[in-house]
């Protein structure tokens, strides 16, 4: 009858004496658990070695010591046992399983004379409540997500998902050149300008989680623009944290699908396009005005996003997003500063539409400080980008032009908004894909305008096909 139960026993059943040796009796499920035949006489310290953690193993020993002493309660013992649960790996195996661990004490005239020990595999189950935490943690990502995306309207996020998946697959081509260009620097900016944008975008929406994700990575790429010298191993941790990303992104569409029963639909009228484009915009101004303890005011009365070709809509709106950002960051004061210079407490951004026989576009006004020509003159000086004599000589349009360079920022800290010195570099390469121009117009202490045109686009044109190397900008 013995040998019949611990032939056929599920668990894994032994005797231990005080030197911690398995006993002569065992189930032979023990042998499949612990994927070893011939146990008896072997000492369950040597079995478990270079199986589990050292410090465990001898957490282990010194939990068996304390079972055969007789002073110690085995209740309050038991509750301590460090093998409860433990993960075990067989590396000669190439398993890793979880295995739980009893041990009672047999006392015979009061002595302890051995421990009777069950051993069972609990790999399943483990590996089940994982999957179900995962799970769990799962639906109340997608619960948070919901909640952040209800207010935005559906155009404006499927406008998002097509954006971000653009610039994902500018990223990959960009970090494909990696493999086989010199120019890592060059590589790196191009990446950085990108997942700046998409930070832009996802601000806009007030989609904190996706503004979360995309300053992470752009924390790993200033680690990497702070090095002396970069290589193409240095960007296999970007690959990894993009598919990170990409899955993001995967979710959150799966997510609009989900909920798209609850609009009406993906294609608003004409008539309404420009009601969004404007609430969104206006939504970032107050958004970024709030962090910043900033009163601003968004006059769009001369501004009619329907008038936008659909070939430059979705650029004419991530150029705002960046020119709005850098405006309420570097140009309009607080209400103290403004108070101080008798200066309306409200500041005020202006955005207007012009169109010509050959040009369509719009310009970009607000009433801060200016152009800080003095301060970017300081910034390029300690960049280290170009000799010092060189800046010297430069005039204040040579020295307006770096606020389009990459690095160049008027800022002294970065957070998730600003503070990279990437934005107008943003704009510069919107722009130029599009074979635009920009015009800069400032007045110290009184206000900065863009003015950012496009070529006007007949039937017979179609889209702009080509990339134009940089933006014609004129001071």
């Amino acid at each position: 009858e013995t040998d019949s139960i611990l032939q056929n026993v599920e668990e894994g059943l032994l005797l231990l004496n005080s030197k911690f040796v398995i006993g002569t009796q065992y189930s032979k499920a023990l042998e499949e658990i612990l994927i070893r035949e011939d146990l008896t006489g072997l000492t369950i310290i040597d079995i478990l070695k270079d199986k589990i953690p050292e410090p465990e193993l001898q957490n282990m020993k010194e939990f068996l010591e304390l079972m055969f002493v007789s002073d110690v309660d085995e209740e309050s013992l038991v509750t301590l046992n460090p093998l409860s649960q433990i993960e075990v790996t067989f590396p000669e195996n190439q398993v890793i399983k979880h295995l739980s661990f009893n041990f009672r004490r047999i006392i015979a005239k009061n002595i302890i004379f051995e421990l009777i020990v069950t051993v069972n595999d609990v790999t399943k189950q483990v590996l089940l409540a994982e999957k179900l935490e995962e799970s769990r943690s799962q639906s109340k990502r997608q619960m948070d997500w919901l909640l952040s995306i209800l207010h935005v309207e559906p155009q404006l996020l499927k406008e998002f998902i097509d954006s971000v998946n653009a610039e994902l697959k500018y990223i990959d081509s960009t970090l494909r050149e990696s493999d086989h260009q010199a120019d890592f620097s060059s590589i790196l900016e191009k990446v950085f300008r990108s997942m700046h944008l998409i930070k832009g975008n996802a601000s806009v929406l007030d989609l904190k989680f996706f503004v979360e994700k995309a300053h992470v990575f752009e924390e790993k790429l200033s680690e990497m623009r702070n090095k002396p010298q970069v290589d193409g191993s240095d960007f296999v941790p970007l690959v990894l944290q993009l598919s990170d990303i990409r899955m993001t992104v995967g979710e959150l569409n799966n997510l609009i699908k989900r909920i798209s029963k609850i609009h009406s639909h993906f294609r608003p009228k004409r008539s309404y396009e420009s009601e969004v484009f404007i609430k969104s915009i206006q939504n970032l101004v107050k958004n970024i005005s709030d962090d910043l303890n900033k009163n601003i005011h968004l006059d769009h009365t001369e501004f009619d996003a329907g008038l936008i070709p659909y070939e430059y809509k979705l650029t004419v709106r991530e150029i705002i997003i960046q020119l709005v950002r850098n405006a309420i960051y570097h140009g309009i004061e607080t209400v103290e500063e403004r108070s101080v210079l008798k200066k309306p407490a409200k500041g005020l951004i202006k955005i207007s539409n012009i169109t010509t026989d050959q040009n369509i576009g719009f310009t970009f006004r607000d009433d801060g400080r200016g152009l800080q020509v003095d301060k970017l003159r300081e910034k390029a000086l300690n960049s280290g980008r170009w000799p010092i004599d060189i800046i010297n000589n430069w005039n204040d349009q040579k020295i307006i032009d770096t606020i389009f360079t990459t690095g160049i920022s008027t800022l002294d800290r970065a957070d998730l908004i600003a503070g990279r010195g990437v934005g107008l570099d943003i704009v510069k390469d919107k722009v130029g894909r599009m074979y635009g121009q920009i015009e800069v117009d400032y007045e110290k202490g009184k206000y900065t305008e863009f003015k950012i045109l496009f070529p006007f686009l007949t039937e017979n044109q179609g889209e702009v096909k080509k990339h134009k190397e940089s933006a014609e900008i004129v001071v």
